[in-house]
């Protein structure tokens, strides 16, 4: 496949020179004579909008051929299909090896990719480039360089060449619906002025439309370059978690199996994620997380989440799912990023390849392969927008006055049907109800075992549904000297060893107070038992006797 890919760039150019090839013909006077030779115009335009643009493209991603296949609801012939399986091939291979030794999309590719990218993204690589080049060139030189790029990367075939021009333009007329100007990149925007925690993901997303932040996934490669990335996110990892080891964060953040996916304002890096991808077990630990002191609170670390969850899924054979231990100041944030201390990926799956840190939470996340977490915030705002015109649809158009009986009857009760607007919303009485009787109830073991049911069921019930063997706790039995667990507990049902409620619930406690004498608090097995407690007590006093 490199063989492939080298030919043909022999016959073309990467996309970065094509990029640029575009960019010259685009910017107004690109170009000036200088003792016969072609210099470019180094102007801070031409070089941060390249730069821009390359970034953009990097992290373009492809779906899968069989995403791909049913994207927008047109057949694909079967040519069409089998040349985008060898383009995908190429790309997965890329992003499994060429991308960890810090190859880029832009440096490693040529037109032929560029073109796969316009032919199955175009909504999403016209949009992106929007909100790069129009601040900076406006308008009609955009629809210039859409233009140009759709003529270069189509040169030999002039009717493809009409159809992507086409394509592209009108993705560009879509983006531009109500848009307005583009505001500055210096402007007062949401994330800049402290306030990015009432609008997480807005504030972030806009001024990367604008440039002023970028992302990149960085690995120790052993290039200078790297190199000095590193150092850099790891002092910022170093001040932001100094509970963390030193040592530890180094020996992580230069191995060779994890990964950075950095955050970057104005060519520095403001912090970054590092974590390391499993890929046969389909998950992918989180070790640091961290944003610079001075740009905290200000929708930064929601936007690098989801830039994230975007990145891994393109990954190889992808990820399913993050996970990570997180501390007691850590938990909130994760939390708001889709994170949940329920962990429902197999204890096998993740047990041995995870680190675990004493004092922390695990907690998991699951990336959903139909979200786009990089759009995630206009999802949600057409979500809300489409609830209120719901809302707004159904409301009714009578009102009512508000009710003044409590205040005149304080502690008596109001009947339903004497609320204002209740009846006439289709509220009916029935005063035919009947009163529940002890013969309605299930019988004390059909509630015991439902009660043992869901606890067999829940994922933190592991170390409780079988007895523990010697081979386990060698001196488990000197320790605990009634020993009791799931299992045990449904045979005594069966056999109706349970009288009543207080003997099952004290045969309940048990197996959790036994699991808290053997092991110490800060083990997993203690903050199992005490989740499973707080899970199934609430549902245990309410077995009816």
């Amino acid at each position: 496949w490199k063989a492939t890919r080298d030919a043909e760039l022999d016959n073309g150019c990467t996309i970065e020179e094509l990029l640029r090839s575009v960019l010259e013909r685009t910017m107004p006077n690109p170009l000036k004579r200088k003792r016969d030779e072609c210099v470019l115009h180094q102007s801070a335009d031409y070089g941060s909008l390249l730069q821009a643009m390359k970034r953009f493209v990097d992290t373009l991603p492809l779906t899968d051929p069989e995403a791909y296949a049913s994207k927008g609801g047109a057949q694909k012939d079967e040519a069409e299909l089998e040349r985008y399986r060898e383009r995908y091939a190429e790309y997965s291979r890329f992003m499994t090896c060429e991308r960890l030794q810090g190859h880029r999309i832009t440096s490693f590719f040529g037109r032929t990719m560029m073109l796969t990218f316009l032919q199955t993204h175009t909504h999403e690589t016209a949009r992106g480039l929007r909100g790069v080049v129009v601040p900076v060139l406006g308008e009609d030189r955009f629809r210039q360089m859409l233009c140009q790029l759709a003529a270069e990367c189509t040169a030999e075939d002039p009717a493809v060449a009409d159809d992507l021009e086409r394509r592209l333009l009108a993705a560009a007329a879509e983006g531009q619906g109500g848009q307005g100007p583009a505001p500055s990149p210096e402007s007062f925007l949401a994330s800049e002025s402290g306030l990015g925690f009432l609008l997480r993901d807005s504030g972030g997303k806009a001024e990367e439309d604008l440039g002023i932040i970028w992302f990149e996934c960085i690995s120790n490669d052993g290039s200078r370059e790297n190199l000095m990335k590193l150092v850099h996110l790891k002092n910022i990892f170093s001040r932001q978690l100094p509970k963390m080891p030193r040592e530890y964060i180094v020996r992580l953040v230069f191995d060779r199996k994890h990964f950075s996916y950095c955050l970057k304002k104005k060519d520095k890096i403001i912090g970054g994620i590092c974590f390391r991808p499993f890929f046969e077990q389909r998950f992918a630990e989180i070790a640091f997380l961290a944003i610079t002191s001075t740009e905290q609170v200000k929708g930064y670390g929601t936007r690098l989440m989801n830039h994230l969850k975007e990145y891994v899924k393109t990954m190889g054979t992808g990820i399913d799912y993050f996970l990570t231990f997180a501390d007691n100041f850590a938990i909130g944030y994760f939390q708001k990023q889709g994170f949940t201390k329920t962990v429902s990926l197999p204890k096998d799956r993740h047990s041995g390849y995870i680190k675990e840190y004493d004092g922390g939470t695990l907690m998991e996340c699951r990336i959903s392969s139909l979200v786009n977490y990089r759009k995630i915030g206009d999802m949600i705002k057409l979500q809300k927008n489409w609830l209120f015109e719901q809302i707004m649809l159904h409301k009714s158009k009578t009102s009512f006055e508000g009710i003044q009986y409590f205040v005149t009857n304080p502690g008596v009760p109001l009947h339903p049907s004497d609320i204002p607007g209740v009846v006439n919303a289709g509220w009916k009485d029935n005063p035919a109800k009947r009163q529940k009787t002890a013969a309605d109830h299930q019988s004390l073991e059909e509630q015991f075992t439902a009660i043992l049911k869901a606890l067999v069921n829940h994922p933190k019930s592991w170390p409780f549904r079988k007895p523990v063997t010697l081979a386990e706790a060698p001196d488990y039995y000197q320790v605990i000297t009634h020993p009791t667990d799931l299992s045990t507990m449904q045979k005594k049902v069966k056999n109706h060893e349970f009288p009543d409620k207080a003997t099952f619930g004290a045969e309940l406690k048990l197996m959790f107070d036994n699991c808290r004498l053997y092991n110490s608090a800060e083990t997993v097995y203690c903050k199992c038992a005490d989740e499973l407690y707080s899970f199934i007590w609430e549902k245990y006093e309410a077995i009816v006797e």
